[in-house]
């Protein structure tokens, strides 16, 4: 199975409430819940924590990813000036 990526990510409204719809390159669509983005940014953290290789290092990656996601929300970064976050916390491409 090849990886798909997301193409587009969009509100959608439902009866009583709007919901958030990630549409992936192969087709797929996904309504994720809170909960999921918790558990991925929970693993993203973990990731980056070996990637720095906290404690050993000053460094906790999950501090970082913390930081990135508050920011994000906080600002409200849209999806065209969201690269200007990217820079900022210095994530390639």
């Amino acid at each position: 199975m090849g990886l798909s990526h997301i193409d587009k990510v969009e509100l959608v409204q439902f009866p009583n409430k709007q919901w958030v719809k990630v549409i992936f390159t192969n087709g797929q669509e996904w309504i994720p819940k809170l909960e999921d983005i918790g558990i991925i940014a929970n693993k993203i953290g973990i990731c980056e924590d070996r990637k720095y290789n906290f404690p050993q290092n000053d460094v906790k990656g999950a501090e970082l990813v913390a930081e990135y996601l508050v920011e994000c929300i906080r600002n409200g970064y849209t999806d065209n000036d969201i690269h200007l976050l990217n820079q900022k916390f210095q994530i390639p491409k």
